[in-house]
């Protein structure tokens, strides 16, 4: 078979994938489920990869999603949940209410810290509809505030929902978790010190710009700084958590600075007590993270050797995982806030309904990468790819961006290309931990143009029938920042 017809035949799992999800008319779960599927067929019969061979590879990329994956992100989901059959997600938002007298800084509060905050913590389509309804019922025009969360949440995936798509990106990628992270932090840090700026110009103008350069100049400043921070000092996983903590408390800091002795000691404490959930969740992650609690919890780890497939293993650390440390905050939430019974049993049975189909959807995307990794077809794709030379550096984020904006998640888009570009820089004699550093951040923007994006921002602002309006909003500015980051990507690349 000639070289271009297998670099074809090697492409038609992904290409399918995004096919069937692009068409609207297939889930995003039986997509994945087809392209894994086609994968194990390819793998088999065009690239003689042995049945017992190819399972194994498809079931170590479900093991792989399944822990920390999953376990992460379903104990996300479950610690905020327990917030709001207790209460305390709605005085959480009630206390964000009284921050903001100006329209645009209220944008700014909710659109983009709060967005954030919810990111760091729920992710998948949790920002942009409590955002949203929260704007809406604040009285922010529906359209507006649709928009403006839609654009302002797309950014902070990058290391969003305890920085799953950064850990992902790594696994797949077969590259050091570390360094990709200390990189991509890099990147993200600059991007996010002039978005706020950038929100505040792009829907208020220059007049909102005026008023408001102080909070949204040190919002992007205090996220950019704590991000870099805690990514390089302590871990990746409280990262996002800590970052738009920042912003907030920046956001509202300005705002008492330029209204002096609108809120005493008593009014503080009231807007402050409904985040102590966070705070809790903040000080486990961080205190699993740290060296001497991380060795002692390092010997129940157990590392298995996957059969058929030598040097890959499976690490299997339950108790030293992050997502243990979300679970006993939970429970210490739990037990904290005097939560029944029910309310509990109600909260675990809402976020197992949740993560489901995403759960489908990511495991099955998993187990197509790594089938396409071990049987060679990801190697044929990279070489074929190779031949755009270092125009490969220019085009490598929007390869990203554009599996982000048809999977609707930049974790999927991370899982099921992450791979591709690494090997595709690694044959340029490319860095592949730069070029997937710059990948990894413009995979999110593709979220601004996802279906499945705008219409849970239709659905959270009622607004049925502002589809086509909010996919021209986030197009330009999706494609403008992934420009930005291509550019400097190939501007970076071409001087190393």
């Amino acid at each position: 078979m000639p070289p271009w017809t297998r670099a074809v035949v090697a492409a038609l799992p992904v290409a399918i994938v995004f096919a069937l999800i692009g068409s609207q008319r297939v889930r995003a779960w039986k997509a994945a489920v087809v392209g894994a599927l086609l994968a194990l067929t390819l793998a088999v019969s065009v690239w003689r990869l042995p049945w017992p061979t190819a399972l194994w590879a498809a079931g170590y990329g479900v093991a792989s999603g399944l822990f920390p994956i999953v376990y992460i992100i379903w104990g996300s989901l479950l610690l905020y949940n327990l917030t709001v059959v207790t209460g305390w997600a709605e005085q959480l938002r009630s206390s964000l209410a009284h921050l903001a007298d100006d329209p645009h800084l209220l944008l700014l509060l909710i659109g983009f810290g709060f967005a954030a905050f919810l990111d760091s913590t729920a992710g998948f389509l949790t920002p942009v509809t409590v955002a949203t309804a929260l704007l809406v019922g604040l009285g922010v025009p529906a359209v507006e505030a649709a928009s403006y969360t839609l654009v302002a949440s797309s950014l902070p995936p990058i290391f969003g929902a305890m920085g799953i798509p950064v850990l992902v990106m790594s696994d797949v990628a077969h590259v050091a978790l570390a360094p990709l992270a200390r990189t991509q932090a890099a990147v993200a840090a600059a991007l996010f010190a002039f978005f706020p700026l950038w929100l505040t110009v792009a829907f208020g103008g220059m007049a909102a710009l005026r008023r408001l350069w102080v909070p949204a100049l040190l919002s992007g400043l205090a996220y950019s700084a704590v991000l870099w921070c805690m990514v390089t000092q302590v871990s990746v996983y409280p990262a996002a958590l800590a970052a738009s903590v920042a912003a907030l408390v920046v956001i509202g800091a300005t705002r008492a600075y330029r209204r002096p002795g609108v809120a005493g000691r008593g009014a503080r404490w009231r807007s402050a007590r409904p985040w102590w959930p966070y705070w809790t969740l903040m000080a486990c992650v961080v205190g699993w993270s740290l060296r001497p609690v991380a060795r002692a919890l390092n010997r129940f780890t157990w590392t298995l050797q996957v059969p058929t497939l030598p040097g890959m293993t499976w690490r299997l650390d339950l108790i030293a995982s992050p997502g243990t440390a979300i679970v006993v905050t939970s429970l210490l939430v739990a037990v904290l806030s005097r939560a029944r019974a029910a309310q509990c049993v109600a909260a675990i049975r809402l976020s197992t309904r949740q993560v489901g189909l995403p759960l489908v959807n990511m495991l099955a995307m998993f187990a197509l990468a790594q089938v396409m990794n071990v049987s060679g077809m990801t190697s044929t794709l990279g070489a074929s790819v190779a031949s755009t030379g270092t125009a490969f550096a220019f085009f490598s984020p929007f390869l990203s961006w554009l599996g982000a904006a048809i999977a609707g998640s930049n974790t999927a888009s991370n899982a099921l290309l992450g791979r591709l570009q690494s090997v595709t820089a690694g044959q340029l004699g490319l860095e592949p931990v730069l070029a997937l550093a710059f990948a990894g951040a413009a995979a999110p923007l593709g979220k601004m143009v996802a279906p499945q994006v705008i219409s849970a921002a239709t659905a959270a602002g009622n607004v049925p029938g502002a589809e086509g309006r909010l996919l021209r909003t986030g197009l330009w500015h999706s494609l403008l920042w992934t420009s930005a980051l291509a550019l400097t990507d190939l501007a970076v690349t071409s001087f190393r």
